[in-house]
């Protein structure tokens, strides 16, 4: 069963990665603290499955330019996740795909695509926004 990119995104964000690397013939692999790591339990990207994986997350405008310049500069969501910034490219023959969190803003913070809390401007965790999740 060929692998979703929606899948791949919830592993690397549940390990806190800032950063998804999807290239032909290789694991997938995920930025975490700066340092590389390949999702090993995940196949090897095929050249249909890297297409497929770009495709859902394009529109038919975005398919087109791609088609016509071999790389698009997409915005991609999805729900319950978060925001994600992606490049999709092709080189050599083969599709890549590199797709960066986009983090949340809460109260003028920056906090993780994953944590749900607010950071206040001490750098805390705003207790108001835990009761905010609890209804």
């Amino acid at each position: 069963m060929p692998v979703k990119i929606d899948d791949l995104l919830r592993v690397a964000t549940s390990h806190g990665a800032s950063d998804l690397h999807v290239k032909v013939g290789s694991f997938p692999v995920m930025r975490i603290g700066g340092e590389l790591h390949p999702l090993s339990d995940a196949p090897r990207v095929k050249q249909e499955d890297a297409l497929d994986m770009a495709f859902s997350m394009m529109s038919n405008r975005q398919k087109q330019r791609f088609k016509e310049a071999s790389e698009v500069d997409i915005g991609y969501g999805v729900a319950g996740l978060g925001r994600f910034r992606a490049n999709i490219f092709q080189q050599r023959g083969s599709v890549s795909i590199v797709l960066r969190v986009i983090p949340r803003q809460g109260r003028g913070r920056t906090t993780g695509v994953d944590s749900g809390n607010r950071v206040n401007r001490f750098g805390k965790v705003d207790d108001a926004s835990r009761d905010d999740r609890s209804h």
